[in-house]
C-alpha cells in the first residue's frame, strides 16, 4: 500500500460522515457546508500568532437562527505506524490518526523558525475567499483548522490539524511545506507514541 492510499483510508471515514450530515434534509431545514468563521464586519475571524481562520464543519439555519454543528470522525483506522524517507533528509512516521483532528510533531526545527510556509499552505487549502466550486457532495476540498505551533525542548514542535474535505494531496504539500520549513522528521499521529 502506497502513502497516498493510506491516507485515503484515513480520509474515508471522516469524509463519509461529512457527506452525510450536510446532506439536504426531506424537512427542508438549510445547511451550510463548510463555512468560514467571519467577525460581525464580514472579514475572516482570525487568531492567534499565525493569524490562521477557521472554518467550520457544517451551520443548519433554523427559524431561530444559525446553529453550527462539529462532525467528529468516530473511529481510527488501525495499522502499524509506516516510516518512509519524504526527501533525502527528512523521515516520515505516520501512526494511526483522525483526518479531522490530526496530531503532527515536528523534530528537528532550526532554533529560529519561520511558521510563514505553513500558514501559507494552510491559507491557499482554506481557500480564504471560497471560490473553490462545491462538488456534488456540496464539499469544497478545503481544510478546516490548524492550531498555532506549540514550542517543545531539543527542537521538537507540536500542533493540530483537521483537513476537513481536502484531498490526500494537500497532505503531500502539507510535507513538502514541512520539509522547506526545516525538519528533520515529521511524526503524523502521535508522534512517538
Amino acid at each position: 500500500m502506497t502513502l497516498g492510499e493510506l491516507l485515503e483510508e484515513i480520509r474515508a471515514p471522516y469524509l463519509e460522515l461529512l457527506r452525510q450530515r450536510v446532506t439536504p434534509r426531506p424537512d427542508g431545514l438549510r445547511i451550510v457546508a463548510e463555512p468560514s468563521v467571519r467577525a460581525d464586519h464580514g472579514e475572516l475571524a482570525r487568531e492567534g500568532p499565525l493569524r490562521l481562520p477557521l472554518r467550520l464543519d457544517l451551520i443548519f439555519l433554523t427559524s431561530e437562527g444559525a446553529r453550527p454543528e462539529r462532525v467528529d470522525s468516530e473511529r481510527m483506522l488501525g495499522f502499524e505506524p509506516v516510516e518512509l524517507a519524504w526527501s533525502p533528509s527528512v523521515i516520515v512516521r505516520v501512526a494511526p490518526f483522525v483526518w479531522d483532528d490530526a496530531q503532527v510533531e515536528l523534530t528537528g526545527l532550526p532554533p529560529e523558525v519561520d511558521w510563514r510556509p505553513l500558514a501559507d499552505w494552510f491559507e491557499h487549502w482554506f481557500d480564504p475567499e471560497d471560490i473553490r466550486p462545491a462538488g456534488p457532495d456540496r464539499l469544497t476540498g478545503v481544510v478546516h483548522f490548524l492550531s498555532d505551533p506549540e514550542s517543545l525542548p531539543e527542537g521538537r514542535a507540536r500542533f493540530l490539524v483537521d483537513f476537513g474535505s481536502a484531498p490526500v494531496a494537500a497532505v503531500d504539500e502539507f510535507l513538502d511545506t514541512l520539509v522547506r520549513v526545516g525538519v528533520c522528521r515529521i511524526d503524523l499521529g502521535g508522534g512517538e507514541g
